[in-house]
């Protein structure tokens, strides 16, 4: 349960961040559709090495627990960059490309523990299943906060709050996981 209420941050984080950049790229800063897309495009992708990275970590053994946290509290970081006013657009793009990729640690972390948590190999798919439908909860509930918030105030500074509580619902969970991860195999590894 901590791993799916683990993805379930992450994914509120990213997809509300890929649902919300398209819109404010368009409608605050007026750039082409093209251009919208390409940004947005990008910023997905970003995502795809953070996963390599986070798998290869594993298998040099570091704790899922460890990778969790410390990618939330990037993640974290770099939302309140990307929605404070005072940074110039191309410092808040690149922290969107930076939540990107070290978010890409998170999934990798959740996903590939099925086949370490699972009592029978008949249980994977289903402890996949589980964590792919708690991974839709965050762009099921991520990107409609951020709209009310942002559509009653205003600004879209606010989307912080709901990018920032994710993200430390994230760190939370992360040392949880690490905790018990630690408990279970009896080992400090890093």
């Amino acid at each position: 349960w901590l791993l799916a209420a683990a993805i379930t941050c992450w994914t509120l984080q990213h997809y509300a961040l890929i649902i919300c950049l398209p819109t404010f790229l368009r409608e605050q800063r007026d750039l082409a559709s093209p251009l919208v897309a390409l940004l947005s495009c990008l910023m997905v992708l970003a995502n795809v090495p953070g996963n390599l990275i986070g798998g290869s970590l594993l298998q040099r053994h570091f704790h899922r627990g460890n990778l969790i946290a410390g990618a939330n509290l990037a993640t974290g970081l770099c939302g309140l960059g990307i929605f404070a006013e005072a940074l110039p657009d191309l410092a808040r793009y690149a922290l969107c490309l930076l939540l990107s990729f070290i978010g890409g640690l998170v999934p990798a972390s959740v996903l590939s523990s099925s086949a370490s948590y699972a009592r029978t190999p008949r249980q994977i798919g289903t402890l996949q299943g589980l964590y792919m439908q708690f991974g839709n909860i965050g762009p099921f509930i991520g990107p409609p906060l951020i709209a009310m918030l942002v559509a009653a105030s205003g600004r879209w500074t606010d989307a912080m709050f709901v990018t920032g509580s994710a993200a430390l619902g994230g760190i939370a969970l992360g040392l949880l996981i690490r905790r018990r991860e630690t408990k279970a195999a009896g080992t400090h590894n890093p």
